[in-house]
């Protein structure tokens, strides 16, 4: 069983390992420890972990800001990555389903 919650600062690095491996190469620990502890406790950065286990093999975020086009918060998905051992699990999707649910809570307009 799969469960799908908001990132915590010791989830740390489990997400910079996650988000290493989508990129392809290795990112700078302390500028990622500066954004994701300003992004993590930010009201408009969504941040999820699914955890299977007791291990974080996925992440994903949404960013919430005012758009015009909108008149109102929009969110855009980030970024978002399954641990490759775990692909093709139905993971992802629900991640994109606990970010959209944490962006209606926020308040933007969503189906």
């Amino acid at each position: 069983m799969t469960l799908i919650r908001p990132a915590t600062q010791p989830d740390e690095r489990s997400v910079y390992d996650l988000i290493r491996t989508l990129m392809g190469f290795p990112l700078d620990r302390e500028a990622f420890h500066e954004v994701f502890i300003r992004k993590l406790h930010s009201e408009s950065v969504l941040y999820y972990v699914a955890e299977r286990d007791g291990v974080i093999v996925g992440f994903g975020s949404l960013r919430i800001e005012p758009q015009l086009h909108h008149l109102g918060l929009a969110g855009e998905i980030r970024e978002l990555v399954v641990h490759e051992t775990v692909r093709s699990k139905g993971i992802g999707a629900e991640l994109v389903s606990r970010l959209k649910r944490g962006g209606r809570e926020a308040g933007l307009c969503l189906p």
